[in-house]
């Protein structure tokens, strides 16, 4: 504290200062110390240090002749004050919410909040304010840090209140600066754009930029706050604009009321959603686009240009009735400043380009400009690697499916050469490496775009030679940041190429690279690579069955892959993709790998004795239906082996109204309806006694499919209708001063995460296809309990009860009439002929 009040600051004290407050910092970062959290006194002592060091100036003095915002970040007495905005956002962050707050730290919240929180609120007030009343500039950090904590303030009614008394001057002399273009960014604009795009584009900057805190300000207040605040705000920003138009071209006046003009085009698109809800803003913002904002497309301002293409971008997306003059004209602008002389605002178009998209009439202008279109991506992305320009030309593709087949291999050619270009550059550069994994993505979306027609195998023939380069590089080490997404493009590619006609033979010599890099480095990766393994088994079968690596079946390898996926050295994680994996097998190849099976299915027994979670052993005992469904009569006899039949059917009937998913309940149905096609006489004899469990249990879990495919239909209706209810309520919220504001889109922000991964809370069907998605279980069993000798009829008609037998002859009685209506309308079609 003496420090800390002590008038005359030099640097030694300024750092002594610097490293208490971060070593105070990285003690109560992740929990307070008994010292902070039971001592009001101890915690006062701080708080009063913290805010007195927070509040006193850096005086131009200090800082004379320092210009670059850089270094002045690195200026001794803003890095202390630094640290004090980490430590004041990071308390507000944890405690401003009482409601919020872990149980045992409640009470101390409450202190924070009425005792502390508004104080350091007024600080923060005090530290902006500084370049407006007194010409000291604030580093940027700092001014980021303070921004950022005046956002989170805003929602308490007791920190709002301190904000409220001067709104009108924080928001017109604090906020708006930030919010225009300034000399820094019209430097790198003239020296560097390309470093002016990245930098635009890049979300790490976002952190730390003080007009991306100034912007979720003006963001905030809009959703929450704007009688009082934005409304009043948009009466300055319309005297800018009125100001910029009056001033004369070529005048000094003129550049700087462009800039500002920036500034409040960025606002107006900040508050779009409010200005959209009330007739007469929504009027005055029709008026401002068509006088204010579409002659800018033309403007000899590049960064007025830029920020007209981002304006009309964010205000297509909303639908709203007023944009529906504005499409053609915005759309023009928007299509010519792609041609623009100034590499940013082509970037710009790029980016914006894509929202217009999901409208119809925009959609239609495009069309004709489709191939154009492309070629001004394709060159820019040529210059630097953009992820958002990479999202438009995904949008494109996915918007005009129809018109993609003559591009498509062009498309994937131009992709493949962005991607190992942007692949092949320093690890840490960020956003290459995120446009690599664009590229990919957009490829993938390609793919997925063509339909399923054999005039377009010669297409995918023809782009086979541009991804095989992406193929041939994806089981390089080096290359493993990009594994997954390359494992997904193959995936695909396979699928689609099946489609066609057949896997080619080129697909097929990537398959043994796959078991390989599984062996040697991959085993981490087992998820992703089980989508292309399957698409392998599933689509090419015959070649699969047939082929090999040396004197190793290929379905040999895939026992081995399952086989070590449930090793000892394995978690239960790793051995569920091997359930997967072993699913996979068994019904893709149904009755013609006998050889293999017997092994895996004392794999699965034994697998199943050491499992430790609940998840692995419902995908186990999905797998022993997989296996009955497979040969019913071979399963049961290797468990007769085993000697483990009747405590496997204990425990897994037993654990049958455990399963979540609808699919392990299917696997389930079939496997034990296939025990009921068998002869009596050849049933182990505890499956003989427990043959009405069987029974029973089948009944039980068809019940169960039906409510869950009930419920689950019923859930989807009501999430649709409460998502449209929470977007018009997020809209229309207003919050008054006296009351503390909810922000529905981080409400769960701070709520203490949950450490417990309960299998049984989720009921994910998981995103693959199985051939079982064309087996009607009710169909499946109603047939196989028509296999069931008389013996055996005449015990299970004794022993069900009355529910049961209702149960019963329902499933019959709907796979009949379903058997009369098909043949009726048969009889319909060959009488129609």
């Amino acid at each position: 504290q003496k420090l800390v009040e002590t008038r005359g600051m030099d640097d030694f004290a300024l750092e002594l200062q610097r490293y208490i407050f971060k070593i105070f910092w990285s003690s109560t970062e992740f929990a307070l110390p008994p010292y902070i959290l039971n001592s009001n006194d101890a915690f006062r002592n701080w708080m009063t240090a913290l805010v007195t060091a927070l509040r006193r100036p850096v005086t131009a003095e200090a800082t004379q002749g320092i210009t670059d915002p850089e270094e002045l970040g690195r200026h001794p007495a803003w890095k202390v004050k630094k640290w004090l905005g980490h430590i004041m956002h990071k308390y507000f962050h944890l405690y401003g919410d009482p409601q919020k707050a872990r149980p045992h730290l409640k009470a101390f919240a409450e202190n924070f909040l009425n005792n502390y929180a508004g104080p350091v609120t007024r600080a923060m007030l005090e530290v902006l304010s500084w370049p407006s009343q007194h010409g000291i500039t604030i580093s940027p950090r700092v001014a980021n840090l303070a921004l950022n904590y005046i956002e989170q303030a805003i929602l308490p009614a007791i920190t709002y209140s301190v904000i409220r008394e001067r709104i009108d001057e924080f928001l017109t002399e604090i906020v708006f600066p930030y919010m225009c273009v300034n000399d820094t960014d019209l430097e790198l604009w003239e020296t560097d754009p390309l470093e002016y795009v990245r930098k635009t584009y890049d979300v790490l900057e976002d952190f730390y930029s003080p007009r991306a805190a100034a912007c979720n300000i003006v963001y905030s207040l809009g959703r929450l706050r704007a009688e009082r605040t934005v409304i009043p705000f948009l009466r300055h920003l319309a005297t800018i604009l009125n100001a910029y138009a009056s001033a004369a071209d070529g005048s000094p006046q003129k550049d700087a009321e462009a800039r500002r003009k920036d500034g409040a085009l960025l606002a107006i698109g900040h508050v779009k959603d409010k200005l959209l809800l009330k007739s007469e803003l929504r009027e005055n913002l029709g008026v401002i686009l068509v006088h204010h904002v579409q002659p800018e497309f033309k403007s000899k301002y590049p960064f007025l240009r830029a920020r007209t293409c981002w304006l009309f971008g964010q205000l297509v997306s909303t639908d709203s009735d007023i944009m529906n003059n504005m499409i053609t004209p915005s759309l023009q602008g928007i299509l010519g400043c792609l041609s623009d002389s100034d590499f940013p605002v082509r970037v710009q178009a790029a980016v914006d380009i894509r929202f217009f998209l999901r409208n119809n009439t925009a959609k239609r202008l495009i069309a004709p400009e489709l191939k154009n279109l492309f070629d001004h991506l394709f060159r820019l992305i040529d210059e630097i690697d953009n992820t958002y320009i990479i999202a438009t030309i995904e949008e494109l593709v996915q918007r005009f499916q129809n018109q993609i087949p003559p591009l498509a291999n062009a498309l994937c050619m131009k992709l493949a050469a962005t991607y190992l270009r942007a692949a092949s550059t320093d690890d840490e550069d960020e956003e290459s490496n995120l446009a690599a994994v664009h590229c990919l993505q957009a490829i993938d979306t390609v793919l997925q775009s063509l339909p399923q027609h054999p005039s377009n195998a010669r297409i995918f023939h023809s782009i086979e030679p541009s991804l095989a380069q992406v193929f041939n590089v994806m089981f390089d080490v080096d290359n493993m940041e990009f594994f997954e997404e390359s494992l997904d493009v193959l995936s695909t590619f396979i699928r689609a190429s099946a489609e066609q006609g057949e896997i080619s033979p080129y697909l097929w010599t990537i398959f043994p690279k796959i078991f390989e890099a599984f062996e040697t480095w991959a085993i981490d990766f087992a998820d992703h690579l089980l989508s292309p393994i399957e698409n392998y088994i599933s689509m090419g079968t015959e070649a699969f069955l047939a082929g090999g690596i040396g004197d190793v079946s290929y379905v040999e390898k895939v026992v081995q892959m399952v086989a070590r996926l449930w090793g000892d050295q394995l978690d239960d994680s790793d051995a569920d993709m091997g359930t997967r994996l072993a699913e996979i097998l068994m019904l893709n190849c149904k009755g013609r790998i006998d050889g293999v099976v017997t092994e895996l299915i004392q794999m699965i027994i034994r697998r199943l004795t050491v499992a430790k979670t609940n998840q692995l052993r419902i995908r186990l005992f999905s797998n022993v239906g997989c296996a009955l469904y497979y040969n019913p009569a071979l399963t049961l006899r290797v468990f007769s082996d085993l000697g483990c039949v009747q405590q496997l059917f204990v425990a897994w009937i037993g654990n049958l109204s455990m399963f979540p998913r609808i699919h392990d309940k299917k696997t389930s149905v079939v496997g034990l309806s296939s025990i009921l096609t068998l002869p009596a006489e050849t049933l182990p004899a505890e499956v003989q006694a427990g043959f009405v469990e069987i029974i029973t249990s089948i009944l039980k879990l068809l019940e169960l499919i039906a409510q869950q495919r009930n419920e689950r239909e019923q859930e989807h209706r009501r999430n649709a209708l409460e998502l449209l209810r929470e977007s018009e309520a997020s809209r229309n919220v207003e919050f008054q001063d006296n009351e503390d504001a909810e922000d529905e889109l981080t409400s769960g922000y701070r709520h203490d995460y949950d450490d417990s991964d309960d299998f049984f809370e989720t009921e994910d069907e998981g995103d693959f296809d199985s051939p079982l998605d064309e087996v009607d279980e009710v169909l499946y069993f109603v047939q196989s309990f028509r296999e069931v000798t008389e013996v055996n009829m005449r015990s299970v008609m004794e022993r069900l009860d009355q529910e049961q037998m209702i149960s019963l002859q329902t499933f019959i009685r709907t796979v009949d009439e379903a058997h009369r209506d098909h043949q009726s309308y048969h009889a319909q079609q060959q009488q129609a002929r």
